[in-house]
C-alpha cells in the first residue's frame, strides 16, 4: 500500500502500524520494518490531506481543531485544560490571549 484512498484503507493501515508497534521495533524483520515505513508515509500523506492544519495557526484555531478532532464541547475542553469556561470562551472569541503560567 503506497497510497491511501479512503477511510477504510486508513484504518487498516493504522491497525497494521499498531500491530508492528506492539511487536516492538527491535523484533521486526527487515521486510516488516520497510512495510512499517511505507505505511507510515501513506498514513502521513492521508492525514495531511484529510485533516489539514492551517499554516501557522492561531491559538484559538488550535483549540477549535482539538475540539473538532476530540469531539469536545467547549465545556469538555475547558475541563481538560483546567481553565474556566468563560476564559476559554474569551480566548476562542479573540477577546483574551492566553500565555502559559498566567
Amino acid at each position: 500500500m503506497t497510497k491511501i484512498n479512503n477511510k477504510q484503507q486508513y484504518y487498516s493501515a493504522m491497525a497494521e502500524i499498531e500491530s508492528y508497534l506492539q511487536k516492538g521495533f527491535s523484533n521486526l524483520t527487515e521486510k516488516e520494518d520497510d512495510h512499517l515505513d511505507e505505511l507510515s508515509r501513506a498514513v502521513e500523506a492521508w492525514e495531511l490531506k484529510e485533516y489539514p492544519m492551517p499554516m501557522q495557526p492561531s491559538f484559538p484555531e488550535i483549540l477549535i481543531y482539538i475540539m473538532q478532532f476530540k469531539r469536545f464541547s467547549q465545556s469538555q475542553l475547558s475541563e481538560n485544560l483546567l481553565i474556566s469556561k468563560s476564559l476559554l470562551s474569551e480566548i476562542l472569541n479573540g477577546k483574551k490571549s492566553y500565555a502559559a503560567g498566567s
